[in-house]
């Protein structure tokens, strides 16, 4: 919509590797540790090659990103190590990197719309699910959930973008104060999930859920390679200048 200049603006993020692979880093499970170390590789060489390719094969232009925080899996059993997956049936967002990933982990994924996530899990159609915290808390999946396993198996975030043609139509003036007014946007985000992000646990403890602490260097080691197996030569090169950095 935003291609044919139906809207204007939106959030977007590993999504868009169906038009550039580069994308496929957005939401990468278990490269990265922390948010910081998404932090660091945004603002770092890769992150530049994100944005311009964003802009030159989708049209789409960045304005800043918001930080998802860690993904978690929830489960209706207490999920502490790759082995406890077997039977397991996980939803996976449409994402080709999370498939490979819980795939090669040993659990059954089965790709759903968010919107039927809810009532797949309480018909049994699903046993878990994964998301950050926040979206877990939203959605009410503690009503269908006991457990938050806490894997962390990935640091991703979203990007604000508006169509570059869009851009392209306003005035040299008008761009430096719209971007002016991302870079502002995008530091606000970033206290408001901070005051939330200590508040949402709490909040899913109080309805229930009960925390897992879970083998992650395990989950880790099976994992191996399956995503960088995946990659194209090109992209082979990225993941390990990105590993590279990060150690």
């Amino acid at each position: 919509m935003i291609q044919a200049g139906v809207i204007d603006m939106t959030t977007t993020s590993a999504l868009l590797s169906n038009w550039t692979e580069i994308m496929t880093f957005c939401e990468m499970p278990f490269l990265m540790g922390s948010m910081e170390e998404a932090d660091a590789m945004l603002n770092g060489p890769v992150g530049a090659r994100i944005n311009a390719e964003m802009i030159t094969k989708t049209g789409l232009r960045p304005v800043g990103y918001f930080q998802a925080g860690p993904r978690h899996l929830t489960s209706n059993r207490p999920i502490r190590h790759p082995d406890d997956l077997s039977g397991l049936i996980i939803r996976i967002p449409s994402i080709p990197a999370f498939i490979t990933a819980w795939d090669a982990l040993g659990a059954k994924t089965t790709p759903i719309a968010f919107s039927e996530v809810f009532t797949s899990l309480q018909q049994g159609v699903i046993n878990a699910q994964e998301n950050p915290l926040p979206l877990t808390n939203m959605a009410a999946m503690y009503e269908v959930q006991d457990y938050v396993n806490l894997t962390s198996h990935n640091f991703g975030w979203t990007y604000p973008v508006i169509g570059e043609k869009t851009y392209q139509r306003m005035p040299a003036d008008l761009q430096a104060i719209f971007l002016e007014c991302a870079r502002e946007m995008q530091v606000y985000e970033r206290q408001l999930f901070t005051e939330n992000d200590t508040k949402v646990r709490a909040a899913l403890e109080a309805k229930g859920m009960e925390f897992i602490e879970v083998d992650r260097a395990a989950f880790v080691k099976k994992h191996g390679n399956a995503i960088y197996n995946t990659l194209s030569p090109a992209m082979k090169e990225v993941y390990l200048s990105l590993k590279d950095t990060i150690q």
